[in-house]
């Protein structure tokens, strides 16, 4: 849908991998998985990664759950959102891109 939509995208592995990434490149939004082969709350890890360097790329999570104290701990830790219903990611990540 968001290819489609115009908006390109670049999947990645690992959270190490991202970081590597946003060194010297620029995105508008990430999405991040919660739960990766690195761990099952990788999501976070990432989250907390980018803003402990200072980015301030917006991040979705688009996992499993959209529970609202799982789409609060993203909001808390400088997330834009957390969801589980690709709609709703394409309306988060296409309001993200459009600012």
């Amino acid at each position: 849908m968001l290819e489609a939509a115009g908006v390109s995208t670049v999947w990645v592995p690992s959270t190490e991998r991202a970081l590597e990434l946003l060194t010297g490149n620029s995105f508008h939004t990430i999405i991040s998985d919660m739960g990766r082969s690195e761990g099952p709350q990788e999501g976070f890890a990432l989250l907390d990664a980018i803003r402990a360097r200072g980015y301030q790329t917006p991040l979705i999570v688009y996992s499993g759950s959209d529970r609202s104290d799982h789409v609060r701990a993203v909001l808390d830790r400088g997330g834009q959102g957390a969801t589980n219903d690709p709609s709703r990611l394409f309306e988060l990540v296409m309001n993200e891109v459009s600012r």
